[in-house]
């Protein structure tokens, strides 16, 4: 080929000619019969630039399709395992205060009847409140440092005393 149409190319394309779009340039020449100095050629090396440039919008979609799956994805495992971890806590805490509850139901029926069986005593009273507070809070501060811990734990737990969280 001549060195006009080379010429045309790279300052079309700002790179030199490959081997391969050469051979398609002698292809096209050989088969309308072009000669060398022809000014369809000037198009012939624009629609060959144009075809280079479509050749690759295929990758550069492949590569933002990955990439913002790969993003997606991230983005849903990081809120399961948040909402996993509030629905824990939030899990532990129901229970936690249903257990308070009953703690505080057991003793307000225990303080009755040991008001019935000696009367009120001061003492007494006292023991069964600061009993009642020390067991609740240890429980609860035991349950909370589970939950934030592993709840992975929290919820084998769960599942040893057959209760599901939904």
């Amino acid at each position: 080929m001549s060195e006009k149409i080379d010429k045309y190319f790279e300052k079309l394309t700002e790179r030199k000619i490959t081997d391969k779009e050469r051979l398609l340039l002698y292809k096209i020449k050989d088969t309308l019969g072009l000669k060398n100095d022809d000014a369809v050629w000037s198009i012939f090396i624009a629609l060959n630039y144009h075809l280079r440039l479509y050749e690759k919008i295929p990758n550069s979609i492949e590569d933002v399709i990955n990439h913002t799956s790969d993003n997606l994805q991230k983005e849903v495992v990081k809120s399961a395992k948040e909402a996993a971890t509030k629905t824990c806590h939030d899990t532990f805490y129901a229970y936690t205060t249903s257990f308070q509850k009953e703690l505080d139901k057991l003793a307000k029926t225990a303080r009755t009847e040991e008001r019935k069986r000696k009367g009120i005593n001061f003492k007494s009273y006292f023991v069964a409140l600061t009993t009642q507070l020390f067991f609740s809070t240890f429980f609860m501060f035991l349950g909370i440092s589970i939950a934030t811990a592993s709840p992975e734990i929290l919820q084998d737990l769960l599942t040893y005393f057959e209760i599901t969280v939904n």
